[in-house]
This record gives C-alpha cells, structure tokens and sequence, in this order.
C-alpha cells in the first residue's frame, strides 16, 4: 500500500520519494532508478512511522550525495514474481504466491516450491521477492557450506567461523578478520568454477588478510587462472544474473557471454 509520495533533486537527478507501509517489522529505504522507496511497519505508532520516515530520509539522500552509482549499484536487486522458476547451484525452484487472511506475509519452502503467502488484498511485489530469496537462501545454505568445507579440507585445512548468504552483499564474496565469509546471493547463480573461484579467493583470506603476495600465491596454486575468471566475473556477473532471472536457457548464455565454456555441473 502506498502512503505517500514525494520529491526531491539530488545533483541535477530528481527523484520520487514514495512512502509504502510494509507488513513485517523492519523499516527499510532503497533507490530503484528514480525512485527512493521507504517503507515503515504498518504496525507501529504514527509518530514513530513519521520519525523513521524522516531519519531513513535524510540517511539515504545523504549516501546518495556521497556516492550516487554506488547506491544505485547497490539497490539493484533480483525481482521474483508468481510462477516463475529460479536455477541455482543446479536447482530450481518454483515460486508461488497466494493470498490469505493474515496480518503479515511469510514464505515457506515445499520441496522445491517457494510458497510466499500475502495478506488478502495486498500486492507488492518486493514482499514477494524479500521473502521468495530468504527461503532460497535457507535452502540452498547447507549446499554452500558442504562446498565451501570440501575445497577447505582440500586445499586450506583452516579454520571457518560462520558463513552466510546476505541478501544485500555489494560484494560477490568477503571475509572477515574473525574468520566469518559472506556471500552474495547473486554469486549462486554463477557456473560453479566461478562460485569455487570467489569460494578459494574468501578461504585465502583466513590465511591471509590482505593481498599480499603471500595472498595471492596461494589463490593462483589452486586456481591458476584465477584472472581471467575473476575478468570474467566483473565483466559479465550482473548480466548473467539478469538474463537467467528473465528466463535465458544456460546453453544460450555460455555461447553468449565472451564466449566462455563453463560446465554446470550440480554442487
């Protein structure tokens, strides 16, 4: 539902700020081309909706000022629908939608079906893909970790704190100094030596946090053309996303992106 709309211009960029009541209990503000988008939980008092309203607010336009490509960079994010299908880490899922009578919308994993369920009389499609990736990510975690563990025990034999899928990773992969590795979500759509590429780059950086020489030594022992997939992934990720999302067949896509043959072979 939408609660409000507004303008403002940032460098010679006008932009709609929308204001959108949001069934769950997270208060959120995200720039989709032209558009601010915030959105406030429904349930919560109208002088704390005006107060978070003013605060996500000034905080985005602030961050946009800083650094406009950035956050539009970052914004961009996978839109699921009803009905479409999902390939990743070799499997697909389903997502379907329905509506009952509810106060908040929640998702639920059948098998390889996303059953995101809405409230009666409610229709925002960002719900449906927050929710729609969160059960994705759920699903496929155990995947990544056993992968993630296999070229540890192969190559590092180091110790790995926690690994998570984030939602909103502006990188493909990173790891921190207590040894926990994050990954994008958009990351699992890639052909595996790319996924195991990024897997090896965030495993070198539990033996060193940097990159050094020492550093990439070890990333180029395992993978040896570690350059030109790194290339390849800067040159082509965010396409290769985009196209399987719009429904391109992967033959189609290794023929198409700089010609590059990747197997798919399921984790």
């Amino acid at each position: 539902m939408e609660a409000g709309l507004e303008k403002t211009v940032i460098g010679e960029t006008e932009y709609n700020i929308i204001r959108k009541d949001a069934f769950g209990r997270t208060a959120s503000a995200r720039v989709r081309g032209s558009d601010i988008i915030i959105r406030i939980p429904s349930s919560i008092g109208k002088q704390e909706k005006n107060r978070l309203f003013v605060e996500l607010k000034d905080r985005i336009i602030r961050k946009i000022e800083r650094n406009p490509d950035l956050i539009v960079e970052k914004s961009r994010k996978i839109m699921f629908e009803d009905g479409q299908n999902v390939s990743l880490l070799g499997r697909s899922f389903t997502i379907n939608v329905s509506r009952e009578e509810r106060k908040h919308a929640c998702a639920r994993l059948m098998g390889y079906v996303v059953k995101v369920i809405l409230p009666e009389g409610y229709d925002n499609n960002e719900d449906v893909s927050i929710l729609a990736r969160r059960a994705i990510t759920k699903a496929i975690l155990p995947l990544v970790e056993k992968r993630v563990a296999d070229i540890n025990a192969q190559h590092f034999n180091t110790r790995v704190n926690r690994i998570r899928i984030m939602e909103h990773e502006s990188k493909w992969g990173s790891c921190s100094s207590k040894k926990n590795i994050n990954f994008s979500f958009d990351l699992f759509f890639m052909p595996n030596e790319i996924i195991d590429s990024v897997i090896v780059h965030e495993l070198a950086h539990t033996k060193e946090m940097n990159h050094s020489k020492e550093f990439w030594n070890i990333v180029y022992r395992i993978v040896p053309d570690y350059k030109e997939k790194k290339r390849w992934l800067e040159r082509n990720g965010r396409r290769w996303v985009e196209m399987q999302i719009e429904g391109g067949r992967q033959k189609t896509l290794i023929t198409y992106l700089h010609g590059h043959n990747f197997t798919t072979t399921s984790m």
